[in-house]
């Protein structure tokens, strides 16, 4: 950012992820806006998404023009690590998901969230965040949308969370 800044380059945009929008009540939906609770941030990756969020965000202040993007669950090609997403496909595929969490996830294809970035260099607010979101699903129906696309079978056993 340091470099960005002496270079004078026109927009930095910082890619976050929607791990840092804050958690509200339902049923209102969370937005860009959303405050978060200190607690609300479990384990190492979001403590440093937020973290490095955060100081990008204050670089605004230096002069810098940043813009923030907040992917939320990308799907897509070429996931070699696999992402934890990723894992979930694969796993389904070889038949080594025995149950799912009672949860939803909001997905957006790989190739929105590169629009996405390219859309916020081009029109995002210096200072703002900006959610790269697409459909809002259970983890049973994104489960069952695989088994239909691949030919295998659903799962039935429900992980319960509390």
């Amino acid at each position: 950012m340091k470099a960005a800044l002496r270079s004078g380059v026109s927009k930095f945009i910082h890619t976050s992820t929607v791990g840092t929008i804050g958690l509200i009540d339902q049923p209102q939906p969370c937005d860009e806006n959303s405050s978060y609770a200190i607690d609300q941030f479990k384990g190492h990756y979001k403590h440093s998404k937020r973290d490095a969020e955060n100081l990008a965000l204050s670089y605004v202040q230096k002069g810098l023009p940043v813009v923030v993007v907040n992917p939320s669950t990308p799907i897509g090609p070429w996931d070699r690590k696999p992402t934890p997403t990723g894992k979930i496909i694969i796993d389904f595929m070889r038949g080594g998901l025995p149950a799912y969490l009672n949860t939803g996830l909001n997905f957006i294809h790989v190739r929105d969230v590169a629009l996405g970035h390219l859309l916020a260099a081009e029109k995002g607010r210096v200072g703002e965040r900006y959610i790269l979101g697409h459909k809002n699903m259970t983890l049973l129906e994104f489960l069952e949308l695989l088994a239909k696309f691949t030919h295998r079978r659903a799962l039935g056993f429900i992980y319960p969370i509390h």
